[in-house]
């Protein structure tokens, strides 16, 4: 497994999985237009495609769609808090519901945001690469 360079070094490494490929394609250049600060390294449209680019890349940030196709959400985000713990799992919905975050969090999910507004995920990000820099665990939330 490749040694990551400490993240005061370098951009947070993002891994987006969307199942929708316009609205990834979006996000990803969105994500892409801070470099200095954010890179994406992998994109997945399934689960399984998500556990191979995070295995493959060791990003810091796994943004996971809540309805990623054949894997519910919730054993998603279980499956990858305990493969990879030290990448923080963010859930993303464009149909927030009050209470789909609270299974994604007990789950593992770092945080769960709505997917429709850019500047909460920017700021999920930062949030947690803030925690990666400190050493905190991966527990935050934003619902």
């Amino acid at each position: 497994m490749p040694q990551r360079a400490p993240l005061q070094a370098r951009p947070i490494r993002v891994v987006v999985a969307d199942a929708h490929a316009v609205f990834r394609g979006v996000l990803v250049e969105l994500l892409q237009a801070d470099p200095q600060h954010l890179t994406v390294v992998g994109e997945a449209a399934t689960f399984a495609q998500l556990l191979e680019q995070v295995a493959a890349t060791q990003p810091d940030v796994a943004l996971l769609d809540v309805r990623l196709p054949v894997l519910e959400s919730v054993v998603a985000a279980r499956i990858l808090r305990r493969q990879f713990p030290m990448v923080c799992v963010v859930a993303m919905s464009l149909a927030p519901t009050a209470n789909w975050a609270p299974a994604l969090r007990e789950a593992g999910a770092t945080l769960c945001i709505d997917k429709g507004d850019p500047s909460v995920m920017m700021a999920a990000l930062r949030t947690c690469l803030g925690q990666q820099r400190r050493g905190a665990p991966n527990s935050v939330s934003t619902n």
